[in-house]
């Protein structure tokens, strides 16, 4: 069976850098023939202003990064299902914006990651689970109904 996830930046960046949770979070695309993993568009910004920041930082060379970008190039294509951003999307976020409190871009990853398990229950498709570092994030996907792991709790 299928199971399906929806990464949030603190999550996907796992994939391009090394830090904790990157094994678990390795291991679940690596099988991305059997595992649907969805972002939203903007998560793809999120995870290239993080690798240049680390670059400006020096906590990443130039190339590491550039390495890094190409793969992230690569899962677009080949990995990713892409939420994109629309007016409706816009107007969900809003809306966790007034019953949570988070922050603009975790209230677009939560709203994603809400349509994306609404999508799915018309068609009897297995619940996703939303994939996130952020513990506020967390939180209010919980709040939300959706299922949660913190690819921190893995080593």
């Amino acid at each position: 069976m299928t199971t399906a996830y929806f990464l949030d930046s603190s999550a996907a960046i796992k994939l391009y850098v090394v830090e904790r949770g990157t094994t678990w979070i390795t291991n679940l695309a690596a099988v991305a023939g059997r595992n649907e993993i969805f972002i939203v568009r903007l998560t793809v910004v999120e995870i290239a202003a993080t690798l240049f920041r680390r670059v400006r930082g020096s906590k990443l060379s130039e190339e590491q990064a550039a390495s890094a970008v190409s793969a992230l190039y690569r899962d677009i294509e080949w990995t990713y299902q892409i939420v994109e951003f629309n007016p409706v999307l816009s107007d969900l976020a809003l809306t966790m914006a007034e019953r949570h409190g988070l922050r603009g871009y975790d209230c677009v990853q939560l709203a994603a990651a809400v349509t994306v398990q609404e999508d799915r229950g018309p068609a009897h498709l297995p619940s996703i689970a939303l994939v996130s570092a952020d513990w506020e994030l967390n939180e209010a996907a919980r709040a939300e109904g959706l299922q949660v792991v913190d690819p921190n709790d893995y080593p």
